[in-house]
């Protein structure tokens, strides 16, 4: 383990509010107001996918989309597990990639996905800890650890896994942990965080991997702040060190008008405020947050301005006789701008020929634009 690669963020998280420096890029939105935004002025629509369905690949929910080449690797939820499932792009079901249960090559509660494009190789993490398949679904390799006991995010980026998780200590303690793997899946460096549970922290649990645009590593840490509002700082992983490089600003008070009854018919604001899960790209830093309502935090670096909607874009591109749906596009591959949203066979019933309320998703896919216009 190198003990420096650990000071270092401990350091940085205890003295970041306080550090000067240029290369710190400081997003306010305290005083934007959220608005609304049409899908067009950010996404251009590229394809549309009806995924088969048949009684060896029903999904009732997509938790996550890997797209290679011609494949669909879709991490999906169906009755009280997830799976993997594998089509090709033109929705073709080709089969399942592994299977549940604790036997060789079987996961159960799987909880991310990452993709291997050199060596043509797919990692899942999963309770059962790290298992390894090549795109036809044999098994590669498995190998369990002690820590973390939970996986929160997987990632393949320059040659290396990351591997993000959590493990409770005993009494009070939580341990956050970043471990990195090189190709051959020998550990080569951890970062190690402990939280004590009983201190009054507003601590995000979620560790999201950002992006490895522009040749970096972006990432997400749980955030640690006594602080009202909120301030978040995304760190870039350069050579084993981690860089304060944008710092979010985002006010946490609310107006919420449904605790009216509560309080004598009066509004009550709300000093509360939760990260969801933050996401780059080279143009653009999309952050989802919750605070009485989901908002979505659109920052253009070419512009240098951000913007805030409240609960997704105003679809008129995939359901245009819908105005009403709001949709909130998942990113498929960062450093090319390329998204995706499914739409459940309830939603798009009856709208394509063989598309039913009990049919798989929908899925559509989406391409960023460089930049956006406002109303």
């Amino acid at each position: 383990m190198n003990n420096f690669f650990t000071l270092i963020f401990l350091i940085l998280i205890a003295g970041c509010s306080r550090r000067q420096d240029d290369s710190l890029l400081v997003i306010d939105t305290e005083e934007t107001k959220p608005g609304e935004m049409k899908l067009s002025q950010m996404f251009q629509k590229e394809g549309m996918v009806i995924l088969e369905t048949n009684d060896s690949c029903l999904i009732s929910n997509i938790r996550q989309v890997i797209k290679v080449k011609d494949n669909l690797f879709i991490l999906s939820s169906h009755d009280i597990d997830n799976e993997i499932l594998k089509f090709n792009t033109d929705g073709k079901y080709i089969g399942r990639i592994g299977r549940i249960g604790h036997g060789p090559g079987e996961y159960s509660q799987l909880r991310d996905l990452t993709v291997d494009t050199l060596n043509n190789r797919l990692i899942a993490g999963s309770d059962n800890g790290i298992i390894v398949y090549n795109f036809d679904g044999t098994l590669i390799n498995k190998f369990s650890f002690k820590t973390p006991e939970i996986i929160e995010d997987l990632a393949w980026i320059d040659n290396s896994l990351l591997v993000f998780g959590i493990k409770f200590k005993t009494g009070s303690l939580i341990q956050y942990s970043m471990d990195i793997y090189d190709q051959n899946l020998k550990k080569q460096d951890s970062l190690i965080l402990f939280v004590n549970k009983s201190e009054k922290l507003n601590i995000v649990q979620n560790t999201i991997i950002l992006s490895d645009v522009q040749s970096g590593k972006y990432l997400y840490f749980p955030v640690i702040d006594k602080d009202v509002p909120l301030h978040d700082t995304i760190f870039k992983l350069k050579e084993n060190n981690l860089i304060p490089t944008i710092r979010l600003k985002i006010n946490s008070i609310e107006k919420n008008e449904d605790w009216k009854i509560e309080n004598n018919g009066s509004p009550v604001f709300q000093d509360f405020l939760h990260i969801n899960e933050a996401y780059r790209t080279d143009d653009f830093l999309f952050v989802n947050y919750q605070k009485v309502m989901p908002y979505l935090l659109i920052y253009s670096f070419n512009e240098k301005k951000g913007d805030i909607i409240r609960s997704g874009f105003t679809d008129d591109l995939l359901m245009p006789g819908q105005h009403n749906q709001l949709i909130t596009p998942v990113p498929l591959n960062l450093r090319k701008g390329e998204f995706y949203y499914a739409l459940s066979g309830v939603s798009v019933a009856d709208k394509w020929q063989d598309v039913n309320e009990n049919s798989n998703p929908v899925m559509f896919f989406l391409n960023l634009k460089k930049s956006h216009h406002n109303h």
